[in-house]
């Protein structure tokens, strides 16, 4: 399997099935963020000691990352490394990591963060033809009913509801930006003070 669906990936994070290698390409760092969390979570349930490195992609060693993937302490029942910005990798750098897709790592999983997957390079094309360890994830930008359910969310975590009022002013502000949105929610928030719910002159205020 090549290709997951965001929807499919977010099915198989909630029934704690994980997969060895997963490149995800989006350009809102807060989805980007929110499932390397929530596959991190599936590895290390709350209490658990988490082993876990990250890495950017202007720092990366291509041969550092294949043996910290292949080399596990026998008291690590896992391993989890995520490899934020990889756009910033060079074609070569992508090609030195081709074994992944592969050979895929056992007991450690890989989490690429990427705005952006060029097809010319070596690394996407062998990722066409990956097997069901090695997965490709395409985070679209949310709208409609998706940024609404991420809205509820938010709005659960602050403690407070929303005035119908505010709903367009708070759409316009952060058009289909997950991680604006949750900000923006926070920050108003904070203004609404004791208020029970945000209303149109709060989120004005941020």
């Amino acid at each position: 399997m090549a290709n997951l669906s965001e929807a499919k990936l977010r099915e198989e994070l909630q029934k704690k099935k994980l997969r060895s290698v997963y490149v995800a390409v989006g350009e809102d760092a807060f989805k980007l963020d929110y499932y390397a969390e929530q596959a991190l979570r599936v590895l290390f349930p709350d209490g658990q000691p988490v082993v876990r490195e990250v890495i950017y992609g202007d720092e990366l060693d291509q041969s550092a990352l294949l043996d910290s993937a292949r080399t596990l302490s026998l008291w690590d029942p896992h391993k989890f490394i995520l490899v934020r910005q990889a756009e910033r990798l060079s074609a070569k750098q992508w090609e030195g990591l081709t074994d992944l897709i592969e050979n895929p790592p056992e007991r450690c999983t890989v989490f690429f963060q990427t705005v952006k997957a060029d097809g010319r390079v070596k690394f996407f094309q062998f990722l066409s033809k990956a097997g069901d360890e090695v997965v490709q994830v395409k985070l679209e930008p949310s709208a409609g009913g998706e940024w609404n359910k991420w809205l509820q969310a938010f709005l659960k975590e602050s403690g407070k509801d929303l005035a119908e009022e505010a709903r367009p002013l708070l759409q316009e502000w952060t058009g289909n930006s997950i991680a604006e949105l949750k900000s923006l929610v926070g920050r108003a928030a904070l203004f609404a003070g004791n208020a029970s719910e945000i209303r149109r002159e709060h989120v004005s205020a941020v």
